[in-house]
Formats: C-alpha cells, structure tokens, sequence
C-alpha cells in the first residue's frame, strides 16, 4: 500500500518565483496538448500520452522555453491530461450527460511537480532539480518535520496556506482476522455518523454541520461583500483571497475530523469488520429543501471518510464494508414495519413498543442485513 506524508515547505521569495516559473511553463504545456487534443477529436482521432509525448522533442526546437524544465515534467504533465480524458470517457459511457472534458489551467493555478530523482534531503532540508532554474547548486528548502525513509517519489503542491511536500511511502498491509465483532455504522447530517456494534454498543459522532456553520457564515458575508464590488478590482481581489483562505480553513477542519474519526475506528475500536450504508448522495442535490443541499453539497464528504476508511481497514488488519442501506432509516428494527419518516423526525416510534434514536435504529438494521447477506460466508472468508 502506498501512502502520502504532506510536510509543510518553506521556500525563499526566489525559490517561489522559481517555482512559479517553472509551473507556467507546464500549464502552458498542458494548455497546449489539450488544445491538440480536442482538434483532434473533432475529426475523430484519439491520440495517446505517449504519441504527444513523442512529439514534444520536436516542440522543444520551436519553443525554448520548455527546456527550462526537466522532461520528466512534461511528460507527467500530458500523462495527467490524459488521466482527465479518461475518467471524462468513463462518466460519459456511464449516461453522465453532464461530464465535461478537461479544461484548460490557468496561470494563477499552480502545477504540482512530480519529482523522482535529484532530490537530496539533509537536516530537515530538502533539494531538488525543476531543471535549469531550480538545478542542484540551489539553495536547501526548508521542511517542517522530518521527512520519512524509504520514500519513492515527490510532489510539490500549493495551496492557500502555503507550499507541500508530499512523500509517497511504501506500507505494509496487515492480514485480516476476524474475531467475530462487528460495528454497523449510519452516516447523517445532525450527526456524521452513529454506530452500534452486535455486542450493543453505541457510539455517536460530532456534527460536520454544526462545526462548520461558523465558517460558512464567514463566507456568506465574504460572497455578498464581493458580489456589491467591481469584478477584478483591487478591492474584489482582496476579498477573493479571504475567501479562499477561510474556505481553506474549513477544510482543513472537515478534513482532521474525518481523519481523526477514521483512524478512531479503524485503529483503537476493538471490532475488526465495519459496515456501512452504500450511500448515494448525489440524488439528494434534487431536494426542495435548500438547508439540505447546502449540507449535501458543501459539508457532506462520506465518500472521502469511505476512501479513508477503506486504506486505514487494510493498514491495520480490519475490514470495511458497503451495503445497500435502503429504507434502514424508515424500518423499525424491532418488527419491521416501516413508517414515515421524514427529516425532522429524529426518533424512531413504533407501535409495537420500541423507541430508539432515527440512526441508531438505521444502524441496528444495516447490522441485521449485514448478517443476512454476509454472515457466516464472510465471516469464513
């Protein structure tokens, strides 16, 4: 299993200008091959990574400014245009009417460097060669932290914080034991997720919603702020940065809760086989409600805490599993009979006598069908 360490980097004004250089030079590449491409296509040819990244010898002659990276750059930066068409494709065969293919990058974007070989790394500082402007004679960056051993390459990246350097690391995966301790999990918007496992134990998460309502306020008074000024103004783009800096404070928020709950799971809860609903959340976007899209779409992120689960599972020897969750929120636990239930209705009550929260019930029934469909046959797997 492959993982990533991002460090924090703390580069000198003249290493950023350099950097900086050095990205314009690939989103002009990239600019470049999609606009070959998307000729190409009209008149129904397809051509590959590697036909255009045969071609970019020749372009070289023409335009001496590529040479000023290296040309393991270039070639990773048609590679990644191509990964863009090809998911473009995949959405498009599966009925997505809405797939649009890759746009073109602008400067004000900064291209993240994949990095194989001259890198050097000493005393918390690292070297590395973008070509002929940042070669090895240059000044040592600086990290935030030790960087790992046994890393195999390296990406620079940029973000409104600041500069990244993410290590990619080898990991081992630990096989899986069962030992017969399941927790079923709901995942909500009051609540991000409930879960109760076949020995009755409950468990309830914190609110996605409720931390970054705090945020959101923020950015709607930013929005409307912007929205009364001149666009591209000194005063627009001023409060455009803000945006982006508190929007990028929100996510890094979303972002540790969802590793912190996920390594929780994976890592210190004693069961070793996790279940949870195969949501689909893009049907909801269609909803009246506008408090309810706005959750959907701005702080709902279980797709993200399903990736995180799934390689934290295999880091540590668990397993994590999708079901179906179908009408679990709906149908009483206890004797099956399925109600009404609508949003705001947070407590599930049935005729037949049973009371209980509206997730915990939703997770005693994906548990009930975990065990229906996977039981025994898993368990033995």
């Amino acid at each position: 299993m492959i993982l990533t360490r991002k460090i924090r980097l703390y580069p000198t004004p003249e290493q950023e200008a350099i950097m900086w250089a050095s990205s314009n030079i690939l989103n002009f590449a990239y600019n470049c091959a999609l606009e070959h491409r998307l000729i190409l296509w009209k008149h129904r040819k397809f051509p590959s990574a590697y036909d255009q990244n045969k071609e970019i010898t020749q372009i070289k002659k023409l335009l001496p400014e590529l040479t000023e990276v290296d040309s393991q750059s270039l070639k990773a930066a048609v590679f990644s245009l191509e990964e863009g068409f090809r998911s473009w494709n995949t959405k498009r065969k599966n009925g997505d009417t809405s797939a649009r293919p890759p746009r073109f990058r602008s400067k004000y974007k900064y291209f993240t460097h994949e990095l194989t070989q001259g890198i050097l790394i000493k005393d918390n500082k690292i070297r590395f060669n973008l070509g002929r402007k940042l070669s090895a004679e240059s000044p040592m960056l600086r990290l935030a932290e030790s960087p790992p051993e046994n890393y195999r390459s390296v990406y620079i990246s940029k973000n409104q914080e600041g500069w990244f350097a993410s290590f990619y690391v080898q990991k081992e995966e630990i096989p899986f034991v069962d030992n017969g301790k399941v927790l079923a999990a709901d995942m909500g918007i009051k609540q991000f997720m409930a879960a109760r496992s076949n020995e009755g134990r409950v468990f309830m998460s914190g609110s996605i919603s409720k931390m970054t309502k705090h945020y959101d306020r923020k950015l709607d008074k930013i929005r409307s702020k912007r929205d009364l000024k001149k666009k591209n103004s000194t005063r627009y783009k001023r409060l455009t940065e803000t945006y982006r800096r508190v929007s990028q404070k929100k996510q890094n928020k979303v972002q540790d809760f969802l590793h912190k709950l996920s390594h929780k799971l994976a890592n210190k809860f004693v069961e070793n086989t996790i279940v949870c609903g195969d949501l689909n959340p893009s049907k909801w976007k269609k909803s009246k409600n506008k408090k309810l899209n706005r959750s959907v779409q701005n702080n709902w992120v279980v797709s993200r805490f399903y990736g995180m689960m799934e390689y934290k599972c295999k880091l540590y020897g668990k397993r994590f599993v999708k079901i179906n969750e179908a009408y679990t929120s709906k149908t009483c636990s206890s004797c099956g009979l399925i109600h009404d239930m609508p949003l705001w209705r947070r407590q599930m009550e049935c005729s037949c006598g049973f009371s209980e929260d509206r997730d915990v019930n939703s997770a005693i029934n994906i548990l009930k069908r975990f065990y229906a469909q996977h039981g025994p046959a898993l368990a033995a797997a």
